[in-house]
């Protein structure tokens, strides 16, 4: 009877284990399938956020409407319903004035500036021929999201590859 037991306990742990890997598998992000899509639909090849100090569940890259548009925006939800978009810039971007809550950074030996307000923190910077803004969108982020940092902010930023 022990033996019948042992089995049924070790056939449910089986099963539930298998449950857990294939719901994280489903959460995997995978930057190199996102610039794969970009590079093949919108003919860019830029870097993206290889770490997120949240669990992405989701993106969606946002069709070109106009042939000569030099905007690609990637939007991505993590797990608490986080919103994050990436606006890959592929002409020169101007910038009227310092907005409030303006601060000049260096990520990666890079000249950067980050902007955080009540609505959403962001990070703006230019790498080769790309020039990127990385924003969490607080206002637009569900009521269970994490709050971020700036230092979580530029840690995203330093990890673009």
């Amino acid at each position: 009877m022990k033996k019948i037991q042992s089995v049924i306990v070790g056939i449910c742990l089986l099963l539930i284990g298998c449950n857990d890997n294939e719901a994280s598998a489903g959460l995997s992000y995978d930057p190199s399938k996102i610039q794969k899509q970009l590079k093949e639909e919108q003919k860019i090849d830029s870097k993206l956020p290889t770490a997120f100090p949240v669990e992405i569940k989701d993106y969606e890259i946002s069709p070109q409407t106009h042939t000569e548009s030099s905007v690609h925006d990637v939007q991505f939800t993590g797990t608490n319903e986080e919103k994050f978009i990436l606006m890959i810039h592929t002409k020169e971007v101007t910038y009227d004035g310092k907005p409030q809550g303006y601060e000049e950074l260096k990520i990666n030996n890079q000249e950067v500036f980050y902007i955080e307000d009540d609505l959403a923190s962001s990070v703006h910077w230019k790498d080769g021929d790309y020039h990127y803004i990385f924003e969490y969108q607080v206002a637009e982020s569900g009521k269970d999201a994490a709050k971020l940092t700036k230092e979580e902010m530029v840690e995203v930023a330093e990890s673009f590859k």
